[in-house]
C-alpha cells in the first residue's frame, strides 16, 4: 500500500516562479541556453522555447530583451560548442599516424 497525499489548496510544495531582483537578464539568457544545450536541446527547439509563453521564464527574457538579442546569444552559445568540437576533431586527426 503506497502513501497517498490529499490535495491541499495551500500546499507548500507547489512550484512557484518568483522574480529575484538584481539579476542580469543577458547572463540569464546565456546560462539558460548553456543549460539547455548541455542537456541536448536542439538549437531550433530552444529558439522556439524562448518565444513560447508556455516557458514563462524563457519567454519573459525574450520579451524583455527582444528576439534578436536572445537569438544572437543562443547562436553564440551553440557556436562555441561547435568550435570546441571542431578543435577536438582536428587534434584527434593530427595525433593519428
Amino acid at each position: 500500500m503506497g502513501l497517498v497525499k490529499n490535495f491541499e489548496h495551500e500546499d507548500p510544495f507547489v512550484l512557484r516562479g518568483v522574480e529575484v531582483p538584481g539579476g542580469d537578464p543577458n547572463l540569464q539568457v546565456r546560462i539558460m541556453a548553456e543549460e539547455f544545450r548541455d542537456i541536448g536541446t536542439p538549437h531550433r527547439d530552444l529558439l522556439r522555447m524562448f518565444a513560447d509563453p508556455f516557458y514563462a521564464g524563457l519567454y519573459v527574457l525574450h520579451a524583455q530583451l527582444g528576439a534578436e538579442l536572445v537569438e544572437n546569444t543562443i547562436d553564440e552559445v551553440y557556436r562555441d560548442v561547435q568550435q570546441v568540437v571542431r578543435e577536438d576533431d582536428e587534434t584527434i586527426q593530427r595525433s593519428k599516424p
